[in-house]
């Protein structure tokens, strides 16, 4: 392996394919590394051109692939190169490689321009790296070709931006960059740098941000505003609070739009939206504490009436429950004198009770109540025998197609029952035998919501006459559940 040099002193030592896209790892003249990525070489920048083409590999290594054409060879050339560029183009070479790649000159540049004996023109050359480097990272995302970057990336970036203390480049970057990308790795760098945005314009920014983002990352998007308004230092200026409730309307506002994503139907941004944090008691809790530090009672208000009104992703046996379990922990007594939580533990104790005030009633029989809509003999064997209160278990001797057949409509319909083919005669014999899943799945679903019970039932005490009247059938329920029958004897 040999060496590459610049004017900067960067030695680049490079693995070279026959492919001539080469894999570099890059030394400074202190043999540290030096992350620049790996670097292209295009047709016409090889001198002599094809020098490498007729020379023997130092290193061979054959991997294969078999398939209808037969056995595939890929052989991996090891050359050294010397590689020279203008100065002037130093950033130029590297963004060749993606913006990641100029990220470690960029730090040095910006790190170099603070110091007290740097000229004024450096100050100025590093802001025109800057604004290369984005608008290379914004070129990045153009006509649906996305090209994503690690995560710590745009949080260096932004670090850096911070460093210049340079407002516009970093409104461009979070505008054209990291709204586009956003996953919450961004979250605890964002909140300490936009201290050097001007209010107004950091709430309209952040506000677009979470309106973009918000249905596929709403954990981070309240993690978003609870930094900002717990840890970045702002001061608590008229304009600083304005801001940061433009961006809670925007977190609140998205509420009700929210989804439980469904796995089997990935986006097309399946490789960012893949880290998305599902919601969880803790995002409830930090944005209702968020809303109260902001004084925002009307945007709280309206959190819970969307968090009420979206069970499918507040779940109110488990999720609310644990959010005001957490709620307790951390404010003690002082919730019980809050109106949101006492709204949201009668909405988790009317949801528990609904469902689960009377243990599931165990099947009488063994008659599933279904109406299977195909009319063929087949579905209408089917159909009695599902009826049938006193058969568990019918036999199905049909050919492949009509076994098939049975099994699309079992699964379809849903049914308590099992299929298993036995492999001897012709046609074979499809055995159907119907099972207690439903009852099983309603003791199990039951079992947990008389647990949630008993965590609901203390973190509110005596308080108005609705209130005691859930408390009593909480507390009847429980009794009720015949594991705790059995504990009490």
């Amino acid at each position: 392996m040999g060496a590459l040099a610049d004017a900067d002193g960067i030695t680049t030592r490079t693995i070279w394919p026959r492919t001539l896209r080469p894999v570099t790892r890059n030394l400074d003249t202190d043999d540290r590394a030096v992350e620049f990525g790996s670097l292209p070489v295009e047709d016409g920048e090889i001198l002599p051109a094809g020098a490498l083409d007729s020379e023997a590999p130092d290193q061979q290594r054959l991997t294969e692939a078999s398939g209808n054409e037969g056995a595939s060879f890929e052989r991996s050339y090891h050359r050294a190169a010397l590689v020279i560029w203008p100065q002037d183009r130093f950033v130029d070479v590297l963004l060749q490689a993606g913006p990641a790649a100029a990220l470690p000159y960029f730090k040095d540049r910006v790190q170099a321009s603070n110091s007290l004996s740097a000229p004024a023109t450096d100050r100025q050359t590093v802001h025109s790296i800057a604004e290369r480097i984005i608008a290379v990272w914004e070129a990045s995302g153009n006509n649906g070709h996305r090209q994503r970057y690690k995560e710590a990336d745009r949080s260096d970036m932004i670090a850096l931006l911070g460093q210049l203390a340079d407002a516009p480049l970093l409104e461009r970057f979070i505008a054209g960059v990291v709204t586009r990308e956003y996953d919450g790795s961004e979250n605890k760098v964002l909140a300490a740098n936009v201290r050097w945005l001007d209010p107004m314009q950091t709430g309209q920014l952040l506000s677009h941000l979470v309106i973009e983002n918000m249905r596929t990352f709403p954990a981070a998007c309240v993690d978003l505003l609870s930094r900002l308004t717990r840890e970045s230092g702002l001061e608590p200026t008229a304009g600083w609070i304005a801001a940061l409730r433009e961006i809670a309307a925007a977190v609140v506002g998205a509420l009700p739009d929210l989804k439980q994503r469904q796995p089997d139907h990935p986006d097309r941004d399946w490789r960012r939206t893949q880290k998305a944090k599902p919601v969880h008691g803790t995002t409830v809790v930090d944005l209702l504490e968020t809303l109260a530090a902001l004084n925002a009672s009307t945007l709280r208000d309206a959190s819970c009436k969307a968090i009420v009104a979206n069970p499918e992703v507040f779940n109110p046996a488990k999720l609310i429950v644990s959010a005001l379990q957490l709620l307790r922990e951390r404010n003690s007594d002082a919730v019980l004198r809050d109106k949101e939580f006492q709204r949201l533990w009668a909405h988790s104790a009317e949801f528990l009770l609904a469902r689960s005030e009377q243990p599931p009633e165990s099947p009488k029989d063994w008659r599933l109540d279904v109406k299977i809509a195909c009319q063929c003999d087949d579905c209408r064997e089917l159909q009695a025998f599902a009826l049938d209160p006193a058969s568990q278990t019918h036999r199905f001797r049909v050919k492949q197609e009509r076994r098939q057949h049975l099994h699309q409509q079992i699964d379809r319909h849903r049914l308590d029952m099992t299929h298993v083919t036995e492999r001897a005669g012709s046609p074979q014999t499809l055995v159907c035998s119907k099972t207690r899943a439903t009852y099983e799945r309603q003791c199990h679903r039951y079992k947990e919501d008389i647990a949630s019970m008993a965590v609901l039932y203390p973190l509110i005490g005596e308080m108005d006459e609705d209130v005691q009247t859930l408390r009593a059938r909480l507390e009847a329920a429980r009794q009720r559940c015949p594991q705790a029958k059995a504990a009490a004897t």
